[in-house]
């Protein structure tokens, strides 16, 4: 696969993420081939016997999908675009591939989220953002992340990311495939890689919903999966409570410990409801909460009632002409 360091850095000083797909034609018309290219025609689809539409298995090119994400980046840095690159990058060099196209997402929303597009000028544009990114977590996506090669079997068939999970259970196939493990892959450069991967999640669905004032992003579809796999192919075992994660973070086990650990259970408070009762106003109060919990006395008191913090102001400029 390419090498997609070069989408590390901006496009140029003046203007970091470029141009905005739909105000360029040439752009417009490249984007729409991609789109073209990622999914079936309309004719193709159809209704099985339970009325769900569904579509006959379909060849995608998928290198030929990160060598049109990359050339679209080269010109305009959007989520959309590097949403279908973490995808194709998991068709073309799997884990390794995910880890570089990640990389690339985490790395524009720390250093450009006031540019990157879709732009933010209003609400309806964060909850805009907030739905591009949450493609990750659509349906066909994650089931291709199920079928994600984690190694070759000495038969040459490839062991997917869902085997390997599944045979957690089974202390005899858990044996065999931490064999074909060691065999078959450079366990160092699978811990690096998974790390990599884990924290670059959490901090993307960090970053996002402490940046946003519109909707809410859950990624835990994929970054739970890479956890159980940091478990079973590196340690052996699934991670015992209160150990590190993959991500270098305390899991946490029930008990706050921590000012990072009461963030992380505010975050897994909001992420039952958001999943679990979507028309709960609970994830917006603990959105809300969490921003609170980073900051001073005077920046919750500006935040909340600016009046006061501007009387706070006086009466301390009246002390100070006093003295």
């Amino acid at each position: 696969m390419d090498d997609l360091t070069e989408f590390l850095q901006g496009i140029s000083e003046d203007a970091p993420c470029g141009v905005f797909i739909e105000s360029d034609e040439s752009l417009e018309k490249r984007f729409v081939h991609l789109d073209q290219a990622m999914h079936p025609p309309l004719e193709s689809i159809f209704e099985d016997d339970e009325g769900e539409g569904s579509a006959p298995d379909v060849v995608i090119d998928w290198a030929d999908i990160v060598k049109q994400c990359s050339t679209l980046l080269c010109e305009t840095r959007d989520l959309r675009i590097m949403v279908v690159l973490i995808r194709a990058a998991m068709h073309v060099d799997g884990l390794a591939g995910v880890c570089a196209a990640i990389e690339v997402l985490n790395f524009h929303i720390e250093e450009h989220w006031d540019s990157v597009f879709p732009e933010s000028l209003s609400e309806d544009d964060d909850q805009w953002r907030v739905s591009c990114l949450n493609e990750l977590n659509d349906r066909q996506v994650l089931k291709e992340l199920e079928t994600l090669p984690i190694f070759v079997m000495p038969d040459g068939a490839p062991f997917t990311l869902s085997q390997l999970l599944n045979a957690a259970g089974d202390s005899q196939r858990r044996a065999a495939c931490l064999q074909a493990s060691v065999n078959s892959v450079d366990v160092d450069t699978w811990r690096e890689q998974l790390q990599i991967v884990l924290a670059r999640l959490k901090n993307i669905e960090s970053a996002v919903n402490r940046l946003q004032s519109a909707g809410y992003l859950d990624i835990s579809p994929w970054s739970e999966p890479f956890e159980q796999l940091q478990g079973l192919l590196i340690d052996g075992g699934v991670p015992a409570a209160g150990r590190e994660s993959a991500s270098g973070a305390s899991l946490f086990t029930g008990t706050v410990r921590s000012r990072e650990e009461a963030l992380q259970a505010l975050d897994s408070v909001a992420r039952y409801f958001y999943s679990h009762e979507p028309s709960s106003p609970v994830p917006l109060i603990v959105e809300r909460a969490r921003k609170l919990a980073t900051m001073s006395f005077l920046d919750i008191l500006n935040d909340v009632s600016p009046e006061s913090r501007a009387t706070l102001d006086l009466m301390e400029q009246g002390h100070d002409d006093e003295d």
